[in-house]
């Protein structure tokens, strides 16, 4: 048996990853310079501002380890990669597949009750929805920009990934849990994010690797284990 093998390392990041980074850079490069509009404006920066995740599994994780009303406030956003489609009829067998790919951009806000100065209440949970549905629509209003239209990923600008579009399908409020058990205080709500890029695949032409023998193994788990002996040549 004759197989082709790829002579070079995989190294290089999948679009879609890329994507993934480039949306965490545009909202995190964004939330700072809103901060610095908000003061410059004589506004509270807390309130045009969010702290940034990426694929992070509870990123509000210190809002709950505090002792007591945690020292940073603001709404928190996470980066998260969904999954991904390929247009058959907009791709070729060889190089370039286009691609959808779906992002689930979590928000959370946070609050606690307070007393007001009339001697009324404020519930926690009206304060830590509207924090998160503020959050909501600065993020949406960056994603969605003119100047992001391809988030800033248009031809040429990176070898490995093209945008072609992006738009947001949905937008959902819901209670975080922890555990089966609903988080107190934290309010969230996920944009589903669409983003059309391509994805390319190696061209470099593999050397033919002979192999001598193998030998087929299954696992206990069911993992198929090849051992084998290879004679790969060098051409000369």
């Amino acid at each position: 048996m004759t197989v082709a093998t790829l002579p070079e390392l995989i190294d290089k990041q999948g679009a879609f990853e890329i994507v993934r980074a480039q949306i965490v850079e545009i909202l995190s490069a964004n939330m700072t310079h809103q901060g610095v509009l908000a003061t410059a404006a004589g506004e509270d920066p807390n309130l045009f501002t969010a702290r940034v995740f990426e694929e992070a599994s509870n990123p509000f994780e210190d809002w709950l380890n505090s002792p007591s009303a945690p020292a940073d406030r603001r709404p928190i956003v996470n980066v998260m990669f969904d999954n991904s489609s390929a247009d058959m009829a907009g791709s070729d067998v060889v190089q370039r597949q286009k691609t959808t790919g779906s992002y689930n951009i979590d928000c959370y806000g946070y609050a606690v009750a307070s007393d007001n100065t009339d001697g009324g209440h404020n519930p926690g949970d009206r304060a830590a929805t509207l924090a998160v549905q503020r959050c909501v629509r600065i993020v949406r209003n960056i994603l969605m920009s003119g100047q992001n239209t391809y988030l800033q990923l248009r031809k040429g600008t990176n070898p490995d990934c093209e945008v072609w579009g992006r738009w947001i399908r949905a937008i959902t409020m819901f209670q975080p849990a922890i555990e089966g058990r609903t988080v107190q205080q934290v309010v969230a709500c996920r944009i589903a994010f669409d983003v059309v890029f391509n994805e390319y695949s190696p061209q470099i032409t593999g050397e033919p690797a002979e192999i001598i023998g193998y030998t087929v193994n299954r696992a206990e788990t069911g993992e198929v284990l090849i051992s084998a002996e290879i004679d790969v040549t060098d051409g000369d």
